[in-house]
C-alpha cells in the first residue's frame, strides 16, 4: 500500500471530539509476509501491505483466497513463517499479548452462540485488556460499553441473553464488544454477512466516523464488492493466497481484475451518487 504523510491525531480513549485531519501514518504493516498450512498445502504470500490510521481497508477475493488467514496473521493468532509484521513500528513478535490486545480488536465471521451471558456482559469483555489483573470493571468501562452499544444499535439488547439473539443481533453485539475495546486497529471478518441493509449501512457509517475522526484503522474482509467500493479507501484483491490488485477501489474493481480473479463476467459503471465503481454480474444468455 502507498505510504501516506505522517500526522498526529487524538486517541479513542474519550470517544468524543473531532480531529481536523485523520492520522495517515501506518499503524500496522506487513513486509514479505508468508504462511502455509502443512495439512492442506495452502500457501499465502509473500505479501507487502500497510494499514494507516484513519483508513478503511477492504480485503476481497473468492472463497479460499486466504483473506481470513491474512486477518489472523495481522491479529497475531497465527505466526508468519517468514516476513515481518509491525504494530506502531515495533515487531509484533516481541510484543506481549496484552499489549497487542489493547491495540487490535478482531471480530470473527461467526459469533459463538453458547455464551451464557447477557449482551452488555459480552460487550464489557472488550474492556478486559484495559483492566488490571483481578480488577472489576469501573464506571468508565461500562460507559464505554454502553456507548459502543448505542453506536451499533444494540443498546436495547443489553439485558438479553446472547444465545437468544438473532444472527444479525449477535454480530452487532460482537462489533460493539470490539468498539468497546477502543482499539487502534479493528479487523473484521465478513462483519455484515448476517445484517440487513439498514444495519449494514449503520455499522459502516460508525466505522467510517471513528476512522476519520479518531484515526481508527479498519481492515475488513468483504464479499460484497459494492459495499467495499462504497466504504473503503483502498482494497486488496486476493486469489490463491496472492495479492492480485492493491489500490483505490476505482483501480482494483475493474472488469479485467474481476474476470481474472472471480472468473465471472461483470459490468462496472460509475455510481452517479458517489462516483465509486458499481459492479453487477452479466446474465448469461441462452
Amino acid at each position: 500500500m502507498d505510504q501516506e504523510p505522517t500526522g498526529t491525531g487524538q486517541s479513542l480513549g474519550d470517544g468524543h471530539g473531532d480531529s481536523e485531519e485523520p492520522m495517515r501514518r501506518p499503524v500496522i504493516a506487513a513486509a514479505g509476509l508468508s504462511f502455509s498450512y502443512q495439512a492442506s498445502g495452502f500457501a499465502l504470500g509473500p505479501l507487502d501491505l500497510s494499514l494507516a490510521a484513519g483508513e478503511i481497508f477492504g480485503i476481497v477475493g473468492p472463497n479460499g483466497a486466504g483473506k481470513t488467514t491474512l486477518l489472523q496473521l495481522l491479529n497475531g493468532f497465527l505466526r508468519p513463517h517468514s516476513g515481518l509484521i509491525t504494530l506502531h513500528g515495533k515487531p509484533m513478535s516481541v510484543l506481549k499479548a496484552r499489549s497487542i490486545a489493547r491495540s487490535i480488536a478482531f471480530v470473527p465471521h461467526q459469533a459463538p452462540t453458547t455464551f451464557p451471558y447477557r449482551a452488555l456482559e459480552i460487550v464489557l469483555m472488550g474492556r478486559l485488556p484495559h483492566l488490571a489483573p483481578l480488577r472489576s470493571e469501573r464506571a468508565s468501562d461500562e460507559q464505554a460499553a454502553r456507548r459502543a452499544m448505542v453506536d451499533t444499535d444494540t443498546a436495547h439488547l443489553a439485558d438479553r441473553y446472547f444465545g437468544e439473539l438473532s444472527g444479525g443481533e449477535r454480530q452487532r453485539v460482537m462489533i460493539a464488544m470490539a468498539l468497546a475495546q477502543q482499539p487502534r486497529v479493528l479487523l473484521l471478518d465478513e462483519p455484515t454477512s448476517h445484517l440487513d441493509i439498514k444495519h449494514v449501512a449503520s455499522v459502516f457509517d460508525v466505522l467510517v466516523s471513528l476512522s476519520k475522526r479518531h484515526g481508527l484503522a479498519v481492515a475488513a474482509v468483504l464479499h460484497d464488492l459494492n459495499l467495499a467500493s462504497g466504504y473503503c479507501d483502498k482494497l486488496l484483491m486476493m486469489a490463491h493466497g496472492r495479492a492480485e490488485a492493491l489500490g483505490r477501489p476505482s483501480d482494483v474493481l475493474s472488469v479485467k481484475n474481476i474476470r481474472r480473479v472471480f472468473e465471472t463476467e461483470v459490468s462496472v459503471v460509475k455510481n452517479e451518487s458517489t462516483g465509486a465503481p458499481f459492479v453487477f454480474p452479466l446474465r448469461k444468455m441462452g
